[in-house]
């Protein structure tokens, strides 16, 4: 068996499109936030990243000319942290660990020295995934649930009052108030700012000058999706219907200016206020994600495998 491991190119996106549908589909590989439709995967491997760094950034894997497997990364380089794409592996044979150890250890060298951290999400029903995880010194962080709220079930947003477009007045109070509400999440304050009006959008809940929370959703009209990314109160303001109105304000902009089918967020399962919210407000369970934590050393490169 010769497996060839390349930098990812312009031309392997269908190919590595396909891969990806295919293996998320499943959920015993299923590797979370990366998609599961092949147009809307390649649209994002086209338009999220360069050339350039879909070369740094991704590895494939060929057995003689067939795409046999892929690992990626998504650096966020202002935060210092990448989210890992894979491992992808389409082959069930022998030769799958084979693929994977050359992918991850490609990837490792590459990586070394651009980032601080690694963190990975992957189906609680992935067990290779997690086994790989901990082979290569990776720290179980939390279980998140995906819920999400079908269009039909969405009421409207009639309680939504004091949340508009985020100021930039307030710019420094969001950024704080993110970065204390989720510490290493993979983007910072700093960083959702620089891409608000592009990747993301901000709103605002402010009272007497004051921001009280924050909502950060994404949509994409092309693809009809929404998400809600993140959303906040300050510890002061929780119990005053603060969320409730941040969440509806979000739900009412995604669905109007996207038209998504159905919008998703994710919530760490012990977060159980924060699901009763979101449960209350009509959102389903769609899948839960184990989530990971990889320190990149500075002198050598992080978790190598040599099995």
């Amino acid at each position: 068996m010769n497996v060839s491991i390349r930098s990812a190119r312009i031309a392997h996106i269908e190919a590595m499109s396909i891969l990806i549908s295919e293996q998320n589909r499943l959920e015993h590989r299923h590797v979370g936030y990366c998609g599961t439709h092949a147009t809307e995967i390649g649209h994002t491997l086209k338009n999220d990243f360069s050339e350039e760094e879909l070369s740094r950034n991704f590895k494939v894997a060929f057995l003689e000319d067939r795409l046999a497997g892929l690992l990626g990364f998504d650096v966020d380089s202002e935060s210092g942290t990448a989210e890992i794409w894979g491992p992808f592996v389409r082959t069930e044979t022998e030769s799958r660990e084979v693929i994977v150890r050359e992918l991850w250890n490609a990837g490792m060298i590459d990586l070394n020295g651009r980032v601080a951290r690694l963190q990975g999400f992957y189906h609680r029903r992935n067990a290779e995934a997690a086994a790989l995880m901990e082979r290569v010194g990776a720290n179980f962080k939390s279980r998140h649930m995906t819920l999400a709220l079908q269009r039909e079930r969405f009421q409207g947003a009639a309680d939504a009052e004091g949340i508009n477009a985020l100021e930039p007045v307030h710019y420094e109070a969001f950024a704080r108030l993110h970065d204390e509400a989720f510490p290493g999440s993979y983007a910072n304050g700093a960083s959702l700012l620089s891409r608000q009006e592009t990747d993301y959008r901000l709103l605002g809940c402010v009272h007497a000058g004051e921001l009280l929370g924050y909502a950060c959703i994404s949509g994409n009209g092309t693809f009809a999706e929404g998400d809600i990314e993140f959303l906040a109160t300050l510890p002061q303001a929780r119990g005053q219907g603060v969320g409730t109105r941040l969440l509806l304000a979000s739900l009412e902009l995604l669905f109007t200016e996207f038209a998504p089918g159905e919008v998703r967020l994710t919530v760490a399962a012990a977060n159980a206020a924060a699901t009763h919210l979101y449960v209350k407000c009509g959102f389903e369970l769609r899948e839960e994600l184990d989530a990971y934590d990889l320190p990149m050393l500075p002198e050598a490169p992080s978790g190598l495998l040599d099995f």
